[in-house]
């Protein structure tokens, strides 16, 4: 056998029946024991033996220097031209016979059914290969592993149906129809994507036990339209902000959403992606950059929670449900407690990062505070008696302070499950935040004041001024007919308003007659009455006025941007089950295609269909091969990638999830002019039910807000 670099490689010519070959060398001659020819790459020069599947796998997945344009190419043609009768490049059919044909079982069944008067149906190859795809779809759908086609009792259910029905082995399915499954689904999300415009590009990272990063890009377009496109692990790279920029782009290049449809990027509140963000937007200046809205309440929840008095009210409250946990009388007793109480919310522990877990935690305390109480003082040999330790915690003085922390905490979970509601907008983010500085303004101005409240407040102000000021919220504001008045405050007049609208509108494109009927349309639509239409949504508003054409265009682009991450369940079904730590061991690779591909089989499924129950979770069978996405099976398995800390320490868990880490010295040692909250609105006129809109005296038209033609042009 001669070695690689004595290889004479000659063009495949048209005598190649497969697209991958197109963009291959081919020795002259054919190699080793498979008899194939030996294959290079185009693009990369990489040699190996010319299977075609692997040559296609190669160009779809693994090639780094395939150029887009190449793969697009390969892609819808694969998809629409790939036989339905499988054959390698010399004509040969490839067979995709299950290897268990020959084992004692599947002879023990062939024997069973030769008794049988009845001829089973006779399958085409067509036939055949159509049912097999769907089989692998249904598969795919229900998180099952491949390695259950070689379950003996399904063998024994396929064999009853049909005899002559031949069950694909497990290489078969991954050399053939997984990796058609993958081009289909790219073609089927592509064609869908390039229809679509004012994109959000979501961007949400999972981080591992080793630090290393796996992150997830995913598109998202009004409240309707959600996909994945990529999923990049960045473990072998430093984290940094040049390197996110240059893996975002490499991403956006490769996809069919190009940048000028990218108006909005999300990520979380770390100060790698906040930096990475600054640096995308001045590079693409039409692009506005947010940090989800959900990372930042669940921030500044941490941030309440470092205080002394509510780090004292936590240890104290762990301490309290850990006792009743790991006590099975007590564990027990507290269950029929909440089953004669009709009480449903049961002990919560710590786990980082799952948004709840402080008032969960806090609230448990509160909700069991009788029960606690009925505890010490039970007297019975029965039961075990409470350690002092324990009794001491239970007292009123921390069941008070219990109360007043969660009085900070409750409406912060109030906030997140609004913002949790995927046709939130931008609008709403700005909305909750202040009604939030209302109720903490409250409570400071009560009898419950204490030191907590200035505390909260003033990491409200500081979180508010780092996230929450760029002018697409008040704009968002100011188109929300509720609070079009509210909206022009103290600091933001309404030639403010209207330089921000035609700066955007300008950037994404507006001709200069079109800002010419902006400039227009605002002034018209901030001074007349709206007060039928206050309880509208705002995308009902504008897609049912007539009024306003230009800035109905241009609000209907706005309210279609996101500034949270609840999509990405939807771009990846089920992923909210996977573990952190789960990453170690999933390749990323099987990891994108298994959710490329099931997230277009589900969508695939008929309306009318629709609603018959899809397992949610991706937690699938540990297999022997990594063919499919397999995550182990796990019962501890949390939300978000929430860590769990049942594995810590007690007295360590609390200062290890408020550890000072990276994100948080950034955070803390940052520098910003404060916006005082209540300098920034006339809190009057939040409340629409006060806010008489038929009495209401409109203001006269202010010449000095309009903006000329010339001063028009120069913004």
């Amino acid at each position: 056998m001669q070695s690689v670099r004595e290889i004479q490689w000659v063009e495949p010519g048209q005598d190649s029946k497969r697209i991958a070959w197109r963009y291959y060398k081919r020795s002259a001659w054919k190699y080793g024991k498979t008899n194939r020819y030996r294959a290079k790459c185009n693009f990369c020069d990489k040699t190996f033996d010319g299977k075609v599947q692997r040559m296609e796998a190669h160009l779809l997945t693994d090639c780094e220097k395939v150029a887009p344009s190449a793969r697009f190419a390969l892609i819808k043609e694969y998809s629409s031209k790939v036989s339905m009768d499988e054959s390698d490049d010399d004509g040969k059919h490839v067979s995709v016979a299950s290897s268990s044909e020959s084992t004692p079982h599947y002879q023990s069944l062939k024997r069973k059914m030769q008794d049988k008067s009845t001829e089973p149906a006779v399958v085409s190859d067509e036939q055949r290969h159509s049912l097999t795809l769907t089989l692998v779809k249904s598969f795919i759908s229900g998180s099952i592993p491949f390695a259950f086609m070689e379950d003996y009792y399904f063998q024994e259910f396929i064999y009853g149906l049909n005899p002559s029905w031949k069950l694909p082995a497990i290489s078969a399915i991954m050399d053939t129809y997984y990796l058609q499954l993958y081009t289909w689904a790219i073609a089927k999300r592509d064609k869908h994507l390039s229809n679509l415009d004012m994109c959000t590009l979501i961007l949400y990272r999972w981080g591992d036990t080793s630090n290393n990063s796996m992150y997830v890009f995913v598109a998202v377009f009004g409240n309707d339209h959600t996909e994945m496109l990529d999923i990049i692990d960045l473990g072998n790279k430093s984290r940094t902000a040049d390197n996110m920029l240059g893996e975002t782009e490499v991403v956006i290049n490769e996809s069919v959403v190009p940048i000028r449809k990218v108006k909005c990027v999300v990520t979380d509140c770390s100060a790698i992606l906040v930096k990475f963000r600054k640096k995308l937007c001045a590079k693409y200046s039409h692009t506005i950059g947010l940090s989800c809205a959900i990372h930042v309440s669940n921030a500044l929840i941490k941030d309440i929670c470092r205080h002394p008095d509510a780090l004292e009210v936590i240890k104290r409250n762990c301490k309290i449900i850990s006792y009743f946990m790991t006590s099975q009388i007590w564990n027990a007793e507290s269950k029929l407690w909440m089953k004669n109480n009709n009480i449903t919310h049961s002990f919560e522990t710590l786990c980082e990062n799952r948004w709840y877990w402080m008032i969960t935690v806090c609230r448990g305390v509160q909700i069991f505070q009788s029960f606690f109480e009925y505890a010490i003082q039970k007297v019975d040999d029965n039961f075990p008696e409470v350690p002092k330790e324990i009794e001491t915690c239970l007292v009123r003085s921390h069941f008070e302070k219990n109360d007043n922390l969660l009085e900070l905490l409750a409406p912060l979970a109030d906030i997140i499950d609004i913002f949790e509601v995927r046709k939130t907008n931008v609008a709403d983010i700005v909305v909750q935040y202040v009604r939030l500085y209302q109720k903490y303004y409250l409570i400071k101005e009560s009898e419950n004041y204490n030191n907590l409240i200035d505390h909260a407040l003033t990491h409200f102000s500081k979180r508010f001024n780092m996230y929450f000021t760029e002018p697409i919220y008040f704009i968002a504001l100011f188109l929300y007919p509720k609070y079009k008045r509210f909206s022009i405050s103290k600091m933001f007049s309404l030639r403010y308003m209207k330089k921000e609208i035609l700066t955007l509108a300008k950037l994404w494109g507006s001709s200069k007659d079109r800002c010419i009927r902006l400039n227009q349309d605002v002034t018209n639509y901030h001074n007349e009455d709206q007060a039928a239409s206050l309880e509208l949504q705002p995308i009902t508003f504008w897609n049912s006025t007539a009024k306003y054409s230009e800035l109905r265009s241009f609000a209907n682009c706005v309210f279609k941007l996101k500034g949270h991450s609840t999509f990405l369940d939807a771009a990846l079904p089920g992923s909210a089950s996977v573990e952190t730590r789960t990453k170690d061991v999933v390749n990323v690779r099987n990891f994108k295609m298994f959710h490329t591909i099931r997230t277009q089989v589900r969508k695939s499924v008929p309306e009318d269909r629709a609603k018959s129950k899809i397992p949610k979770s991706s937690t699938v069978a540990s297999t022997a091969s990594d063919n499919l996405l397999v995550l182990p099976a796990n019962q501890n398995s949390v939300d978000n990638g929430a860590q769990n800390m049942t594995n810590i320490p007690l007295s360590e868990q609390i200062d290890f999830i408020l550890r000072d880490d990276d994100d948080y010295r950034s955070y803390k040692n940052g520098t910003c002019d404060y916006l005082h909250m209540d300098h920034l609105f006339d809190y009057n006129l939040l409340e629409p039910l006060i806010f008489d809109c038929q009495n209401l005296q409109t203001d006269e038209v202010d010449t000095s807000m309009n903006f000329s033609i010339e001063e028009i042009l120069e913004l």
